[in-house]
């Protein structure tokens, strides 16, 4: 669905993900497909006034996204952002294999992106989704439902 014809409280996409093998970089055409995603967060937010929120969100979204691509079993990675009082960014991959925090040595070329995920994020986590797992998270935006600042073009 086009950005524009998205409610603005809502964005989805969802993407078809090339065969990969364990160990192997992100094959190029999923990378692109990171990189679109990265894009629509950016203009979603900025569209809303959430101009504050960019750059912590594409680092957050692009960790999400080049997880489920690198580490998920399905043939699709779904990714939805809802904003309200907060921004929920979520990431839907096939399997079973759930992210978790790791605790990388120096040397490691892997194995840091949830701890920025845990960072830069008010919240996050993961659930089970029926086939597959969901990763999560949250950004506050300092505003509430009742607040005269309310998100431009939301409801």
């Amino acid at each position: 669905m086009p950005l524009s014809h998205c409610p603005p409280d809502l964005l989805e996409c969802v993407f078809p993900v090339e065969g990969r093998s364990a160990g192997c970089p992100l094959p190029d055409v999923d990378a692109v497909w990171v990189g679109h995603i990265r894009d629509l967060v950016s203009e979603r937010l900025r569209s809303l006034g959430l101009d504050f929120l960019i750059e912590k969100a594409k680092l957050v979204v692009s960790e999400l996204v080049t997880n489920a691509v690198l580490h998920g079993e399905g043939k699709t990675v779904r990714v939805e952002m809802r904003t309200s009082e907060y921004v929920r960014l979520e990431v839907l991959q096939g399997g079973s294999g759930k992210p978790r925090l790791r605790h990388a040595p120096p040397s490691a070329e892997h194995g840091r992106g949830l701890f920025l995920v845990d960072a830069l994020t008010d919240d996050w986590g993961v659930r089970d989704s029926g086939g597959g797992i969901t990763c999560w998270c949250r950004f506050s935006t300092g505003v509430t439902a009742t607040s005269p600042e309310r998100l431009k073009g939301a409801p």
